[in-house]
């Protein structure tokens, strides 16, 4: 098309020519023709740096590994209910309440202005128990990191089970039963023949057959608190929620329509192991005591407090009692008993070796609770919950838990080894476990339509992962990023989204040895007269 330009423009030069010589009054004036300017080649504008990111990995609790196909939905609270968030834009401005991941990583940012200091973001992944989590954003003075810790349906301690039955008219004309048991962990569910079974809205579904899927967790193994949603003890007026035991139910019919109501209640029960405490009463659990009944709504994000208590039944075997009761309603169902909460912040001073870039996860999990937090670089203490906030996410006055530390490579930097006293201020010395190193990943654009026209390119996001595990986000400015805490000799995935119009997202591999790697963008890049 350049080719083509030029040969008109020089075709009207000559005819111009031509035409002054016909007209020519033999004068000797001096005809003067303007030199011709090719046309310059210009690369985009860089887009403008994001000041604030939050990065979220969706790995495995327990083997450390991103879980890639997972999903997250983002609620924020206004005038005390939960609702879809309006301000999270992935790092291109685009608006996201509800996002699929491909990699198990999202890193976004907040809208411009925004006076959001928390999100509640529910993470769910096929194979896992879907759990809720909140994000605390009120120090937006740097980049923050988090891991969304998912609990595997297929562990030991763990058990989801799932049946299906015929129905007709919206009711099975036989009873309706599921038991998922593993490790310590059992519950059941019945729901009575000729019951309803009805959608959101009170209709009678209309499918000709209905699944039911029972998902349940052992509290003596912390599976409990682990596919616990944050936030039961917001319900508890009295101190902390101390969950005994829990059980998730889900039904839909074959046209998928979720069954939410019943026309008569349905009986539920769970194993609540016989060493569980009861505060309140300064004593373990017996037959006829009554428990609390509280229900999470996954649509609203919200735990709600049942009219209804749960009843400690007869003793199951010599380790366990059975804890029974009813709804007319599904969803995730926890049984508790109120204790004091913790009055102090809750976090870590450390000493040895420093928080590296990139930062490090905290993990606290007990029998009771499950929280994470994380280290800054460089941070000499931290606190991931606060006197106020620790009734909300149920850390009791006597909590202890076991705390591990680790990087986004899992690599372990500290671990408490058995359950610690966590209502305070905890004391941590780190040891780095692997050799590391940075590295500069620097990143140019290269016009497309013409390959000798290159730019360095600032403002892009750069995230860097092993295979399989946590991503973290490089900093960096004039196009050079910094890979911090590598694993000397290890292969990373980088990822780049150069966040400008019209240009996909690409990848590159770099051996970590502290050699600088480059990486070009191919963009269309913009053609002007010369000159202007």
């Amino acid at each position: 098309m350049l080719t083509n330009k030029k040969s008109l423009l020089a075709l009207s030069v000559v005819s111009a020519l031509a035409l002054t010589a016909c007209g020519s009054d033999n004068d000797d004036n001096v005809v003067v023709t303007p030199p011709v300017t090719p046309p310059v080649i210009v690369s985009p504008e860089d887009p403008t740096p994001l000041s604030f990111v939050v990065t979220a990995n969706v790995t495995d609790v327990d083997t450390t590994d991103v879980v890639a196909n997972a999903s997250l939905k983002f609620f924020e609270t206004v005038d005390g209910e939960n609702v879809p968030s309006a301000n999270v834009l992935d790092v291109n401005g685009n608006a996201v309440s509800t996002i699929d991941l491909t990699n198990g990583s999202f890193v976004f940012t907040l809208k411009e202005g925004s006076t959001v200091n928390s999100l509640i973001v529910i993470a769910s992944a096929t194979g896992y128990a879907s759990k809720s989590f909140t994000l605390d954003l009120t120090d937006k003075s740097a980049d923050l990191a988090s891991l969304l810790e998912l609990k595997s349906t297929t562990v030991e301690g763990v058990k989801e089970t799932v049946v299906e039955q015929a129905v007709t008219g919206g009711s099975s004309a036989e009873t309706i039963t599921a038991q998922a048991a593993s490790g310590g962990a059992d519950s059941t569910v019945a729901v009575e023949a000729g019951t309803v079974m009805r959608d959101a809205s009170g209709n009678a579904i209309t499918g000709s057959k209905v699944s039911l899927a029972l998902t349940t967790a052992s509290k003596e193994s912390g599976s409990a608190a682990q596919i616990t949603p944050q936030g039961l003890s917001g319900v508890e007026s009295n101190g902390v929620a101390i969950t005994a035991g829990v059980a998730n139910i889900e039904m839909k019919d074959d046209t998928g329509v979720k069954i939410k109501q019943f026309s008569s209640p349905i009986a539920v029960s769970v194993n609540v192991p016989a060493t569980t405490k009861i505060a309140s009463l300064g004593r373990t659990i017996q037959t006829g005591d009554q428990l609390d009944l509280s229900s999470y709504n996954e649509d609203t994000a919200k735990w709600s407090r049942e009219t209804s208590k749960a009843t400690v039944g007869e003793m199951v075997g010599t380790s366990s009692y059975k804890v029974n009761f009813t709804t007319n309603h599904l969803t995730f169902f926890a049984v508790s008993d109120a204790a004091p909460s913790c009055q102090s912040d809750m976090g870590v001073t450390i000493s040895g070796d420093a928080v590296p870039a990139g930062g490090l996860y905290v993990n606290v999990n007990s029998a009771d609770a499950g929280v994470g937090g994380y280290l800054k670089p460089g941070a000499t203490s931290a606190t991931f919950v606060s006197a106020s906030s620790a009734q909300y996410y149920g850390i009791s006055a006597g909590a202890t838990a076991k705390v591990t530390i680790r990087d986004a490579s899992g690599n372990v930097w500290y671990t408490s080894g058995t359950e610690v006293a966590v209502c305070g201020l905890l004391p941590v010395t780190l040891t780095n476990p692997v050799q590391t190193v940075s590295e500069t990943f620097n990143l140019s654009t290269v016009c497309s339509n013409d390959s000798t026209v290159t730019k360095p390119l600032s403002g892009a996001t750069v995230t860097y992962s092993l295979p399989n595990k946590a991503a973290s986000v490089a900093s960096g400015s004039g196009g050079a990023y910094t890979l911090a805490n590598l694993v000397q000799g290890s292969t990373y995935n980088v990822s780049i989204n150069p966040r400008l119009a019209g240009v996909a997202p690409t990848s590159a591999t770099i051996t970590a040895d502290g050699t600088a790697e480059s990486a070009t963008v191919s963009v269309a890049c913009a053609v002007t007269s010369g000159g202007n």
